[in-house]
């Protein structure tokens, strides 16, 4: 009973290790197959991967990057195409702000009115600083006209009564004044509604038909249409034709 025991005991051991032996086998047999897939598969993707290069015949290159500022200092604005460019309907209405139209020293007219009515006094100029007491700084070009005169300069003070109409305008810079008989030009001037005249001072020259009148102080009456030139006084008389 014992000596079969031990045959037994002896056949299960030997087919223990055939079985662990099979078992080596066929993992020793895996890992030949791995490596070997592996390095095929790797020579493959070389071979095919020079084969393409070839066939395409790829080169590589370097891009030099270009600066942003570069880019903009090359680039050229598109030319204005001026003929179908509609103008707008602000540019067409005159500016306060704009310079008036000269207008020729012996074309003796009426004085201009912009908006044709007949005011007592209107003021106009490109900026207006109003100041305490009435009063206002006016800078260039101002214009102050009335039904009988016109007066433009570069600026001017503005005096203002309690009823806000004008009472007082001291000018400054290439003054000229405009009437229905005459066209003065000065350096300075002061109109004065309460005394209802205008003084040309500094450089006054003072024209009308036939006569012209120089000084250092000129004179207009506006009401009874006199002048008065005090001052280093000339006077030219050239007779009509």
């Amino acid at each position: 009973m014992g000596t079969y025991n031990g045959q037994r005991q002896f056949m299960f051991f030997q087919k223990v290790q055939q079985k662990k032996t099979i078992v080596r086998l066929v993992g020793l047999f895996g890992l030949f197959l791995l490596t070997s897939c592996s390095a095929h598969a790797s020579q493959s993707f070389a071979e095919r991967e020079a084969k393409l290069n070839q066939r395409a015949d790829l080169k590589t290159y370097e891009v030099e990057p270009r600066s942003e500022e570069k880019t903009l200092a090359q680039a050229k604005p598109a030319p204005a195409n001026t003929s179908d460019t509609a103008e707008s309907p602000e540019a067409k209405e005159p500016s306060v702000a704009k310079a008036e139209v000269p207008v020729s020293t012996e074309d003796f007219v009426e004085p201009q009115n912009p908006q044709g009515k007949r005011l007592k006094a209107a003021l106009t100029c490109g900026k207006l600083v109003l100041k305490k007491g009435g009063k206002a700084n006016c800078f260039g070009p101002v214009r102050m006209w009335r039904e009988d005169i016109e007066i433009t300069c570069t600026s001017a003070i503005a005096v203002f009564n309690q009823k806000g109409a004008l009472s007082r305008l001291r000018c400054e810079g290439d003054v000229r004044i405009v009437t229905a008989e005459r066209v003065g030009f000065a350096q300075r001037a002061i109109y004065d509604e309460d005394k209802q005249n205008v003084t040309l001072e500094e450089k006054a020259k003072l024209k009308q038909r036939g006569m012209q009148l120089q000084g250092d102080k000129v004179t207009v009456d506006l009401l009874t249409e006199e002048v008065s030139v005090e001052g280093g006084v000339k006077g030219l008389y050239a007779p009509e034709e």
